[in-house]
């Protein structure tokens, strides 16, 4: 395999996603959990999880993952907040 392939291209948005700190992810991560992921509470489960969303949203809707990603999980905040009968 060449290493020097690129699967995930070296773009400003993925340096951006790869470059977030551990204790940036938290928040995110807590939603994530209001829809059922598992995800430990360890910082670096946390990173690793959100990393991985945030690289979904990019990979399936480019520059504009930060809008996409960021409707999903206002998605999820309202059907939460709908479930626990404060909507």
């Amino acid at each position: 395999m060449d290493l020097r392939t690129t699967v995930i291209p070296n773009t400003p948005e993925v340096r951006d996603i790869l470059g977030r700190p551990n204790f940036w992810c938290s928040p995110w991560a807590n939603v994530l959990r209001m829809r059922g992921d598992a995800i430990p509470r360890k910082t670096e489960e946390e990173q690793a999880a959100v990393i991985r969303f945030m690289l979904n949203h990019y990979l399936a809707h480019g520059a504009e993952w930060v809008e996409t990603a960021s409707a999903e999980l206002n998605a999820i905040r309202k059907a939460d907040s709908k479930a626990v009968g404060n909507g």
